[in-house]
């Protein structure tokens, strides 16, 4: 029984109960100096244990009022802030995943509990190096989680951090938590060199979906690389964000003079129909015209993105429209018009 006790659990309640019973100020000193000089101690050595049961005692300890003057909370509260240093923190991570009998569930959850703001680009970045699925994984996960949900001022700041690890994590994590106050910070990243990190700020915005955020897409209509383009209009699509319509309509009408291959233009088209709804389909019956001695010649692609456009409006007379192209000449606009009609049942 004497071997298996926790003998330094047991040597730091003593040293708690010293604290909270003995009030002269140079023993409280003496107390506080002793536990801050040992916690880094305890870190080195991975006893996350010990950490734990430390960070758990102070926080009981600062909560009963009238027991400690101000100086010695904030010396007690210093404990819980150094565990975020990202110094620190990265110690910890790396001890953990390095360790060959990993600390338990409930010893990390004391510890990832108490994480602050200051850790949360630390906790991003390590996270893609653990398991995915494992223990440490989903209490760090958790963590992260609840720091994004009530730290929107760090979540703006990793936001606008361009050279960090962590901004792709944290772009990920506003989308997936659907996190409002992220909106302008998100909104920036478009503007970012990498198009892989611009299409991961569309693709949060467009989870988002409020009015903000979708005004914030507007500028990846016009972006530099074709798949932002498209993840933009899609999302503006899928949301009916009319106040696209002005950046989507010259694509439409052919009034853009950047090379724009069929697939990004069929999703312009299906994204013009979505947002204009049954109103589109007086400028759109045009185009799926084969054109004749006094109207407009389309090409056969135009023809088919215009199909898929109407299919788009799910009404009986667009349906009525392309029942009478099921058999045009064109290849291209015969599947289209096939696919649609099949997609409807029709």
């Amino acid at each position: 029984k004497e071997y298996q006790q926790d003998l330094r659990a047991n040597v730091l309640n003593i040293v708690f109960d010293i604290l909270e019973q003995r009030a002269e100020p140079w023993a409280r000193s003496d107390v506080l100096g002793t536990l801050e000089s040992y916690l880094p101690y305890i870190l080195n050595a991975g006893d996350f244990r010990s950490v734990a049961l430390i960070l758990r005692e102070t926080r009981l300890l600062v909560r009963q009022p009238g027991l400690f003057g101000l100086d010695e909370r904030e010396r007690l509260d210093a404990f819980t802030g150094r565990l975020s240093d990202p110094a620190v923190l990265q110690q910890i991570l790396q001890s953990v995943s390095e360790a060959q009998v990993p600390p338990s569930e409930e010893d990390l959850g004391e510890l990832f509990r108490e994480l602050r703001p200051t850790g949360l680009e630390t906790v991003l970045v390590w996270l893609p190096r653990l398991a995915a699925g494992s223990a440490v994984h989903k209490l760090l996960a958790s963590a992260a989680d609840r720091l994004a949900e009530t730290s929107p001022q760090e979540i703006h700041r990793l936001l606008r951090l361009s050279e960090s690890e962590a901004l792709p994590a944290a772009i990920h994590l506003c989308g997936r938590l659907k996190l409002q106050p992220a909106v302008p910070g998100l909104a920036e990243t478009l503007g970012h060199a990498a198009a892989p990190v611009r299409l991961a700020g569309v693709q949060a915005l467009d989870a988002i979906g409020t009015p903000g955020a979708l005004q914030g897409l507007e500028r990846a209509l016009d972006d530099a690389d074709r798949d932002v383009r498209i993840a933009g209009v899609q999302a503006m699509g899928r949301h009916g964000y009319k106040g696209a319509l002005r950046r989507i309509e010259p694509v439409v009408q052919g009034k853009v003079t950047r090379d724009i291959d069929l697939t990004e233009r069929m999703r312009f088209f299906e994204a013009y129909a979505q947002i204009a709804g049954a109103g589109a389909l007086e400028s759109l019956s045009p185009m799926l015209s084969a054109g004749g001695l006094f109207k407009r010649k389309e090409s056969p692609e135009v023809r088919a993105c215009a199909a898929l456009a109407i299919g788009r409006l799910r009404t009986p007379e667009a349906r009525e429209l392309l029942q009478k192209y099921k058999d045009d000449k064109e290849l291209v606009v015969r599947n289209a018009v096939s696919r649609v009609l099949r997609e409807t049942g029709s």
